[in-house]
C-alpha cells in the first residue's frame, strides 16, 4: 500500500469552483486511468502471478519508481506541463501496483468493492463539502492511526493471523475514510489555486487505499 501523502498548506483562504472542477477533473481521469488498468490485467492475472513469483524485483520496482515520482512532482507540481506528465507518470505506475494487487481476487469481490467505495467517496465528499465543522483538528489523531497501521501490517507478517487481517483491513478502511474527510476538508479552507496536482494525489491515494482494505475485508469475510 501507498501510505505517502503530499500536501501544502501555503495560504489560508477558500478555493474557487474553477480549483474544485480542475481538481475532480483530474482525479475523475486518475481514476478511470486505474480502473482500466485493473480491468486489461485481469484477464491475464495466472501470467501476471507467475511473472511476479518468477520476477520478485518488479513489484519493489514498481513501489520506488512511485516513491521517485512522488518526489519529483512535489517539486515540480507548480511548473506546467511537467506536473502532469509527472501526475499521469505517477498514475500508471500506481495504476500497475493496484493492477497486480486484483488480479489475486475474486472479480465479484472487486466490483462490490468498487461500489462500496464508490458510494463511501461520494457521500463522504458531500457531507465534508457541505459541513460547517472544522475537520483540521483530525490530523495528529490520524497521522497515529496511520502508524499504527503500518506497525501492525508489518507485524502480521511474521504471524499471519486471519483475525488481525480483519482487524486491520476495517481499521485502515476507517482510517482512509476519515482522511478523505480530513483531506477534503483542508483542500477546500487551505490549498491555494495552484495547489490542484498536491490535491488530486493526496485524494486518489487515499480513495485507492480505501478500495484495496475494502476489499481486504470483502475477502476475509467472504472465506469465513
Amino acid at each position: 500500500d501507498v501510505y505517502i501523502r503530499m500536501g501544502g498548506y501555503h495560504q489560508h483562504r477558500l478555493i474557487g469552483l474553477g480549483f474544485l472542477r480542475k481538481l475532480y477533473s483530474i482525479l475523475a481521469v486518475q481514476l478511470v486511468m486505474t480502473v482500466a488498468t485493473g480491468t486489461i490485467m485481469f484477464p491475464f492475472r495466472s501470467e501476471i502471478s507467475i511473472f511476479i513469483l518468477k520476477n520478485s524485483f518488479a513489484p519493489i520496482c514498481l513501489v520506488l519508481a512511485s516513491f521517485a515520482l512522488l518526489i519529483a512532482m512535489y517539486a515540480k507540481r507548480y511548473e506546467s506541463p511537467v506536473n502532469l506528465i509527472l501526475l499521469f507518470s505517477f498514475t500508471i505506475v500506481e495504476s500497475l501496483i493496484v493492477g497486480t494487487v486484483v488480479v489475486h481476487f475474486d472479480s465479484s469481490l472487486l466490483l462490490q468493492a468498487l461500489v462500496i467505495t464508490s458510494a463511501i467517496v461520494c457521500g463522504l465528499t458531500a457531507y465534508t463539502m457541505q459541513s460547517k465543522r472544522d475537520f483540521s483538528s483530525w490530523g495528529g489523531l490520524l497521522g497515529s492511526l496511520l502508524l499504527a497501521l503500518i506497525v501492525g501490517g508489518l507485524t502480521n507478517l511474521f504471524f499471519g493471523s486471519p483475525a488481525l487481517h480483519l482487524v486491520l483491513s476495517i481499521g485502515g478502511a476507517a482510517v482512509f475514510a476519515c482522511l478523505l474527510v480530513y483531506d477534503t476538508h483542508l483542500i477546500m479552507q487551505r490549498f491555494s489555486a495552484e495547489e490542484y496536482i498536491a490535491a488530486a494525489i493526496t485524494l486518489y491515494l487515499d480513495i485507492i487505499n480505501l478500495f484495496l482494505y475494502i476489499l481486504r475485508i470483502l475477502q476475509a469475510t467472504d472465506s469465513q
